[in-house]
């Protein structure tokens, strides 16, 4: 269809599983930018992302530092690279101190129900974690809103940590909320100006762009 209409580039945020059509379009001479996304294989295409596995350990390594042990991991669809690579993240941090317990794990698709539905399955589980890493913010909106349904206290009764900022945390009391700080804006533009480069002669025949973002944890106290 985007060929039919005839556009000229196209930024792209993949769902999975459309790795052939993606890289027919980019062998077609379509510039093509992937953002926050991979494909999965080798694809020689420009990309945009976050650095998810190490943002993801270092979001886990917070809540061991703590002392945590017994921890909940709201995961995203392995169909994406994001979910892919964040879990990598969590068990990262977890065999970098040898802790050999696995955690307890609500596989979600990055939706605000799927945070709720975690939390209930962790509270189900035994023993219950202490702590509970989502690994996207509209999941974590899910997490915070059904622990204090709960009547559960964060972080007392169980702490939370997010990949991404969840703007509800500030309405909690001091709940010691630990998040990655995401740059959406930064990567959309910085996605537009390689986009405008490839439509450029300048862009012509040059070697795949691989921007990565690390971010910074953030806590809400």
């Amino acid at each position: 269809m985007l060929q039919e209409k005839r556009v000229d580039a196209i930024v792209l945020a993949t769902a999975g599983g459309n790795e052939q059509t993606v890289s027919a379009l980019a062998e077609s001479g379509l510039p093509v930018v992937l953002i926050d996304r991979k494909l999965s294989g080798e694809a020689d295409l420009d990309l945009v992302a976050e650095d998810n596995e190490d943002g993801a350990k270092r979001l886990m390594s917070r809540l061991l530092e703590d002392g945590h042990r017994v921890i909940g991991v709201v995961n995203g669809p392995a169909r994406v690279s994001t979910g892919r690579e964040r879990y990598e993240g969590v068990i990262a941090a977890m065999r970098e101190r040898e802790i050999e317990r696995e955690p307890i794990v609500y596989n979600g698709d990055f939706s605000t129900e799927d945070g709720i539905r975690a939390v209930r399955t962790f509270l189900e589980a035994e023993p219950k974690p202490t702590a509970i890493v989502s690994l996207n913010n509209r999941m974590s909106l899910g997490v915070l809103l059904e622990i204090v349904r709960q009547g559960l206290r964060i972080p007392d009764d169980i702490a939370v940590a997010s990949f991404g900022e969840v703007e509800a945390g500030s309405l909690l009391k001091a709940p010691k909320l630990y998040y990655i700080d995401q740059h959406p804006y930064d990567m959309g533009q910085r996605a537009g100006e390689i986009l405008l480069r490839r439509l450029g002669k300048d862009g012509e025949g040059q070697a795949p762009i691989q921007e990565i973002f690390r971010n910074e944890i953030n806590t809400i106290e």
